[in-house]
């Protein structure tokens, strides 16, 4: 099964974007998909639903903190490369969609009650974060 195909069957049973993504590279780097499903859960909707950095992007940041991350304090040389290969997706996505900044992507202020209600009326979610979520694991496959 394709990794766009896991995130997004994680997104229709109910994952925020970043978990959808983060999830479904978890495994690849021996981490459980319940474990990164709970370590990304307060970055979907823009990080705890404030509309800010995209969830789906978010997650990506996590995957590529596990493939390229230093896990040991002065590691420069691996956080130096995280940051260039976090910085290379960024650019990626931007490319493709103008910005990360969720509000933006999906037009609607999701950081208030009428705001989310509004959006989930319209099927916002559904209508544009799955193209997020498959966009951000597309560019991601490319990259770890």
């Amino acid at each position: 099964m394709k990794k766009s195909d896991i995130a997004l069957r994680g997104l229709k049973a109910g994952y925020n974007c970043a978990q959808a993504v983060s999830s479904a590279f978890s495994r690849d780097f021996g981490v459980k998909e319940q474990t990164a499903a709970r370590m990304s859960c307060a970055l979907g909707a823009g990080m705890a639903r404030c509309g800010e950095v995209c969830g789906a992007v978010s997650g990506a940041m996590m995957v590529i903190g596990l493939k390229y991350g230093s896990s040991k304090p002065g590691d420069v040389k691996s956080k130096e490369l995280s940051y260039k290969m976090g910085q290379k997706f960024k650019k990626r996505f931007e490319a493709k969609h103008g910005t990360v900044i969720c509000r933006e992507l999906i037009a609607m202020d999701i950081s208030t009650p009428a705001g989310l209600k509004a959006a989930r009326e319209k099927g916002i979610f559904e209508k544009i974060c799955t193209g997020l979520v498959k966009d951000s694991v597309n560019i991601l496959e490319k990259m770890v």
